[in-house]
């Protein structure tokens, strides 16, 4: 039987490069699309009626990329926490038992 070791999970700088990314590209649209309505529109009423929606769909896509580094980063700190009280409990896990619990 192996004995499970506990290491600790930080964020790739891959993943933060990866935020920054969406972040800066979803700006970008929302500019150039701000840009051209300026142009096309006249009233407030219009500009607005044409932005709403890409707004709402950058808003969404980026909400949804940091909500899953979220949801990721809270399921790695349970694994650990679980693989901890493994440890305290001096009883030695089983590889079966490890893969269980990264399922």
């Amino acid at each position: 039987m192996e004995q499970a070791t506990v290491s600790g999970n930080q964020k790739t700088p891959k993943e933060t490069l990866y935020g920054f990314y969406v972040v800066v590209i979803g700006l970008a649209v929302a500019t150039f699309a701000f840009s051209i309505a300026l142009y096309r529109y006249t009233s407030a009423q219009d500009l607005a009626t044409a932005i709403g929606p890409i707004t709402t769909l950058i808003g969404t896509l980026v909400g949804a990329f940091f909500g899953q580094q979220v949801g990721s980063a809270g399921k790695e700190k349970a694994h650990r926490t679980a693989l901890k009280l493994a440890l305290k409990m001096k009883t030695p896990l089983t590889d079966q038992e490890i893969r269980e619990l990264d399922m």
